[in-house]
């Protein structure tokens, strides 16, 4: 039998739902949502101020790479 890495019976949400919702895909769903909030309502400005002021450019790279490790 393989090895379960993720425990499914941590769950994240469970009102209004037939089942309840694993912690892990609730978790994955948000970075998801926070990505596309990142892209596509910040500003270039508010996006180099949220990473510390390195410049547009590695400020959208960092939180790439950061919602990259959880896709």
């Amino acid at each position: 039998m393989p090895e379960q890495l993720v425990d499914a019976r941590v769950w994240g949400k469970e009102r209004q739902l037939a089942r309840r919702y694993p912690l892990i895909c609730h978790l994955l769903d948000t970075a998801a949502v926070a990505g596309v909030l990142w892209e596509r309502v910040l500003t270039d400005s508010a996006r180099a101020r949220l990473g510390g002021g390195a410049g547009p450019g590695a400020a959208v790279s960092a939180f790439g790479e950061f919602v990259g490790r959880f896709a």
